[in-house]
């Protein structure tokens, strides 16, 4: 929509297809963080951090749950997806880098935190797409910042399995 109708020229093909794939992939990562965060069954405070930190993240689903009155309701079994997600935050001091021409090098404090949602290798369950997505952030603390965000997200793959200890993925990212 915001290349149809909110810039003045005409989208490319290009602009079409990343900004739709990238939407869609944008919607459903945040979709599924902010049903890590929800809790039907929390009470009290906690459900009221719950509530606001998942609405901040996904401002469409939280004003769905309070038009369907899913905010104030609490059940015994929290009914939002649930799936393992794995962090790994690292810190690296003078990290040498060139420019692109090659000819000056910098050296530069990095931080980088990856972040994996869901589990590649579900051991014969049905698989979904965005069962599995890592996400990787870098940032780069030089003259001027740089941030990286690189991130993919498994379709549809299926396990191959040549020996007992060993797992393989072959998919559609």
């Amino acid at each position: 929509m915001w290349e149809m109708f909110m810039e003045h020229h005409r989208p490319s093909i290009n602009d079409l297809i990343m900004t739709t794939s990238g939407g869609m992939f944008l919607g459903e990562t945040l979709f599924r963080f902010s049903n890590l965060i929800w809790d039907d069954s929390a009470t009290g405070f906690n459900r009221i951090w719950r509530e606001i930190v998942g609405t901040l993240i996904n401002p469409l689903g939280g004003l769905n749950r309070l038009i369907r009155g899913d905010m104030g309701t609490i059940r015994s079994t929290p009914n939002q997806i649930r799936a393992p997600v794995h962090f790994l935050f690292t810190w690296a001091g003078n990290v040498a880098s060139r420019s692109s021409d090659l000819s000056d090098q910098e050296t530069s404090p990095v931080l980088e935190m990856l972040l994996v949602y869901g589990d590649p290798f579900k051991n014969g369950e049905s698989r979904k797409p965005f069962d599995y997505f890592p996400i990787q952030f870098g940032l780069r603390f030089a003259d001027e910042k740089y941030l990286n965000i690189y991130a993919y997200s498994l379709l549809a793959g299926k396990e191959l399995a040549f020996k007992s200890n060993q797992n393989h993925l072959i998919g559609i990212f």
